[in-house]
């Protein structure tokens, strides 16, 4: 049985779909792809995508949505979208390559790609992670094209 989307989810869908429609990939990633698998509503939905942050701040300028610049570095924009009087933010972040971290968060340096695809290879290549690597959820990607329609689950590998 089909649950009715949250309003949170409604807009993150406005936004992942207004990326797609200006030639870019955009996909639900982390938490809400593991809300999804297990058949809750998502909160705190993070984007990632192919349009590097310039390109993401101009589709949301464009669309008129507010962000605020939250780890341009990183490749990661924040989406400020109202709905009944309550501001909700979303995490738009590029997809990217991450090296090396003093605590398994936060990179020390990160490359910004155009691919996520591009991390199987490489995760493929790397020895395999530990067991617990494969269920950060903050490597989980949710394709589908349109977001409604059958989807995968992608399961990435940190460098």
């Amino acid at each position: 049985m089909k649950r009715e989307l949250t309003d949170e989810e409604k807009q993150a869908i406005e936004i992942v779909k207004t990326l797609q429609e200006k030639g870019f990939e955009a996909y639900f990633a982390g938490g809400a792809v593991r809300d999804e698998i297990l058949g809750l509503p998502a909160h705190d939905i993070d984007i990632a995508t192919s349009a590097k942050p310039d390109e993401i701040k101009a589709v949301l300028t464009k669309k008129r949505i507010k962000y605020i610049e939250i780890g341009e570095k990183f490749g990661v924009i924040a989406a400020i979208m109202r709905k009944h009087g309550k501001n909700q933010i979303f995490e738009i972040a590029t997809f990217r390559q991450d090296f090396g971290s003093k605590d398994s968060r936060h990179p020390e340096k990160v490359k910004l790609i155009s691919d996520p695809k591009a991390r199987v290879s490489d995760c493929e290549k790397a020895s395999p992670p530990p067991p617990r690597k494969l269920l950060l959820c903050s490597e989980l990607f949710y394709f589908s094209k349109p977001l409604a329609a059958t989807c995968k689950y992608l399961f990435c590998c940190q460098n």
